[in-house]
């Protein structure tokens, strides 16, 4: 009888405990991915509600942007969840809608929890306009707070396309097919942005910069990262005129700032050397925004003056290195960070 009644006491217990656990691990993925989700929904709401203003509208807006189901929050199932080398779980944004698998529910828990009772506060700063980088420093700042630790046992679920048949191109498999330029160019990321720091005076290295920094979510659009952002930029250099070198000098310098803001929210101690790159590149778009033209001196083969600065050289350097093949980081980013340092470098004032 005791023997019997030990049994079911031993069984009751471990059907109890073995609920918890499941639930507890979930809670640890949710809570470890919640400061990513928690940009990348930011950066989806200032994409996707840029033109809208009426308040009514944008906050039926924002109560859908955590739904995979609704049209504001179809972003989530293209979002793969997936862990780094060094046991922390980071994103990665695919080019398409996916299936909703348990990933993509862990997205949509973790993207309401850290919205919750700030989706007011999200309209209001939408209304003002606000920049991406604003809105993810205000509305992120809590549940960034935190640091995230190592989830135990992580088992990956495959990313898989909406459309059975459809390509699943992320990073690393349109990187391996070389469809692209950008593409071949995502694997150099980390060396480039090390070698632009070492040309602002930063010490860290290629490795390091992998450990802290991860470009947020590289846009379905494909048309909002670093990357794309400068090879449309050379793109429209190569048109060989004066407006399309101002235009496109302005989307590198963009480029620019969009890099500097993602380094200065993810490696802190390099966000010095970042305050510095940012502050140039603003130098740079504001001579390319003189619609007088007067900032901007250009012959075609022969000379590229900005504000009195002699780019020739630099430009020609670093488009030269951005279109190698293969492409080598190191060489782009120092060629990136020489062109800026020909204008002169501007202090990091500690601001944005």
């Amino acid at each position: 009888m005791a023997t019997g009644t030990t049994w079911l006491l031993l069984l009751s217990a471990c059907r109890f405990v073995s609920i918890p656990v499941t639930a507890a691990k979930e809670r640890d993925v949710v809570t470890h991915i919640k400061c990513a989700v928690c940009k990348q929904a930011v950066k989806e709401a200032s994409r996707q509600m840029k033109d809208m203003d009426d308040g009514d509208a944008l906050l039926d807006a924002v109560e859908e942007l955590c739904s995979a189901s609704n049209d504001k929050g179809k972003w989530i199932s293209s979002i793969d969840v997936f862990e780094k080398h060094d046991g922390m779980l980071a994103l990665d944004k695919r080019d398409q809608e996916g299936l909703c698998g348990k990933e993509c529910k862990s997205v949509q828990r973790a993207c309401s929890s850290s919205l919750q009772n700030q989706e007011e506060s999200l309209v209001a700063m939408l209304q003002e306009h606000l920049g991406v980088g604003k809105l993810q420093r205000e509305l992120c700042k809590k549940t960034c707070a935190k640091p995230a630790t190592k989830i135990d046992r992580w088992t990956d679920e495959p990313w898989k396309p909406s459309v059975p048949g459809s390509k699943t191109p992320s990073a690393s498999v349109e990187a391996s097919s070389g469809d692209t330029l950008t593409a071949k160019l995502r694997p150099v990321l980390p060396d480039i942005v090390a070698s632009v720091l070492w040309a602002f005076g930063s010490t860290t290295t290629s490795e390091k910069t992998k450990q802290c920094y991860r470009p947020s979510l590289p846009p379905g659009e494909d048309d909002d990262d670093f990357l794309s952002r400068t090879n449309r930029g050379i793109l429209e250099m190569m048109k060989k005129d004066v407006a399309s070198m101002r235009s496109g000098l302005e989307v590198i310098a963009n480029a620019a700032i969009v890099l500097a803001d993602e380094l200065r929210d993810q490696c802190g101690d390099v966000a010095e050397a970042f305050g510095k790159v940012k502050n140039t590149a603003q130098k740079l778009a504001k001579y390319c925004q003189d619609e007088g033209g007067s900032q901007i001196e250009y012959k075609a083969l022969e000379t590229v003056k900005v504000g009195g600065h002699d780019l020739h050289k630099p430009l020609n350097k670093f488009i030269g290195t951005w279109r190698d093949d293969p492409p080598d980081g190191t060489a782009i980013g120092k060629a990136l960070g020489m062109l800026l340092m020909e204008l002169g470098v501007t202090d990091a004032d500690g601001g944005t």
